[in-house]
């Protein structure tokens, strides 16, 4: 299966930054940077192949933190009142109510859910009324499963994104964790249409 050219480019890379002294910031810049636009799966695959299971954990968890941050201060500095006047429109009533203040537990739910996808989460975080130190700790508990089993199968995910590019490398994430992560999925969607249930019949109450 023919790769694109960026997965052959990012392979590539990857592939010469082994046993380089250079490979630590060269590979976290990478996924700062990458952070602001791009989907980062590939990111901690490549991380664990770099650094092994414990190291590759600890600097793939510290780089989407730091890359994660960056979308939020943008957004925070740049439409945060915009966005705030806007919503303001409209109270606290139902799902703007979890815009302007979205409670940690959503928040790690949504991240475990994986939708909105973890860029666009990273924006609309820093647009909400959430304190930097909140997204930090809601971010790494919701992170965290996705980036321990990335990881921990990192040479499994590896030799895929090698030889079948990207769409093989998705393929494979979904047979090999599809059933963990639709579990996954379905816990949170129930907890978060409690919340959502909760919220409502709190208003009503009111």
């Amino acid at each position: 299966m023919a790769r694109a050219p960026v997965i052959t480019h990012f392979v590539a890379l990857i592939d010469g930054l082994s046993g380089n002294p250079w490979a630590l910031p060269v590979f976290v810049g990478l996924y700062v940077a990458a952070c602001f636009v791009a989907p980062v799966s590939p990111f901690p695959v490549a991380g664990g192949v770099l650094f092994g299971f414990g190291w590759g954990l600890v600097i793939n968890l510290a780089a989407v933190l730091a890359g994660a941050s960056g979308p939020f201060w943008f957004a925070r500095r740049l439409g945060h009142r915009p966005m705030a006047a806007l919503l303001r429109r409209w109270g606290n009533r139902g799902w703007v109510g979890l815009l302007r203040h979205p409670g940690p537990g959503p928040f790690v739910l949504l991240r475990w859910v994986g939708f909105p996808p973890f860029v666009i989460m990273n924006y609309l975080a820093g647009l909400s009324q959430m304190t930097w130190r909140r997204f930090l700790w809601t971010s790494l508990v919701g992170l965290f499963p996705w980036t321990f089993l990335m990881t921990y199968f990192s040479g499994t995910f590896w030799s895929i994104l090698r030889e079948a590019g990207i769409a093989g490398f998705r393929q494979a994430v979904v047979d090999h964790l599809g059933p963990l992560l639709a579990g996954l999925a379905v816990l949170a969607s129930t907890a978060l249409l409690g919340l959502w249930a909760r919220r409502r019949l709190g208003l009503r109450n009111r």
